[in-house]
């Protein structure tokens, strides 16, 4: 089993988290495994310098709502309660 604490690793100290330093034996070393965490890549290209007016436009051309007939029974079935596993009455 994997145990994950919080802690910040900076110039090579562990600093644990707001709850402390996990349960760890007392003057034994401890192995363990740093994982860094990278950033998400931008959900955008900064270099697409487009307006959010450019952007709607193409939208609407695109049309991605054209295949619904009736956009209220659309609604009503989107939002419809649908029954949850091993929940059943």
């Amino acid at each position: 089993m994997t145990n994950i604490y919080p802690a910040t690793l900076e110039n090579g100290i562990v600093t644990w988290g707001p709850n402390g330093a996990p349960p760890l034996p007392a003057n034994e070393p401890v192995k363990i495994e740093v994982v860094v965490p990278t950033p998400a890549p931008p959900l955008t290209d900064p270099n697409d310098k487009r307006t959010l007016r450019e952007l709607l436009e193409e939208l609407a051309l695109m049309d991605p709502f054209r295949d619904i007939e009736d956009p209220v029974e659309y609604i009503r079935e989107l939002r419809r309660d649908r029954p949850l596993g091993g929940r059943e009455e």
